[in-house]
């Protein structure tokens, strides 16, 4: 989710969410694409309701809204991406720029790496200084493109393209 989807969510909660919030329920992120008022506080808290001092519900979301940007960088500072949505994110930036690009024979760099930034996964070229810290697949020889297509897959699918993001960035999320 970016940060405009993330304040236009917050836009369409409806009042009766607001007042459930304002009476101490959490506001959830549910796979980085949408927004869930529960009793439980959730792993994915965007919103503690019981932490809330504003003096109505109209209050709170002018609150929040207000504080939008900054609520979610703090989020995606301590929240990585779901393995769902990181997933789809990244088949659609091989969609779009074709697998190979992400592809790399061992100890050769790939023409983009990819890296999660802000809640989004970004196609980094070799040019950024963002590129050394960013996930792609190395394989031991090319293969033609059916083969690394096939493979590339299988890497994404099998969760070892997460797991590489995730192990990136390990202290990030858990230090």
């Amino acid at each position: 989710m970016n940060i405009e989807e993330f304040k236009s969510q917050l836009n369409q909660l409806s009042d009766s969410d607001w007042q459930a919030l304002y009476q101490g329920k959490s506001l959830e992120m549910l796979d980085d694409q949408a927004f869930n008022v529960t009793n439980k506080k959730p792993h994915y808290l965007i919103v503690n309701g019981s932490d809330n001092t504003a003096g109505s519900p109209i209050e709170l979301k002018q609150e929040i809204i207000k504080s939008a940007e900054e609520i979610f960088k703090k989020y995606y500072q301590i929240h990585p991406l779901t393995k769902a949505y990181f997933n789809r994110q990244l088949k659609s930036l091989a969609e779009q720029l074709g697998t190979n690009s992400f592809i790399a024979n061992m100890g050769n760099r790939p023409a983009y790496t990819f890296f999660v930034d802000n809640g989004e996964v970004l196609a980094v070229p070799q040019t950024s200084p963002k590129f050394p810290y960013g996930v792609y697949l190395e394989l031991d020889k090319m293969m033609d493109s059916k083969e690394s297509d096939d493979l590339f897959n299988k890497w994404v699918e099998s969760g070892k393209a997460y797991e590489s993001y995730r192990s990136m960035n390990v202290c990030r999320y858990n230090c």
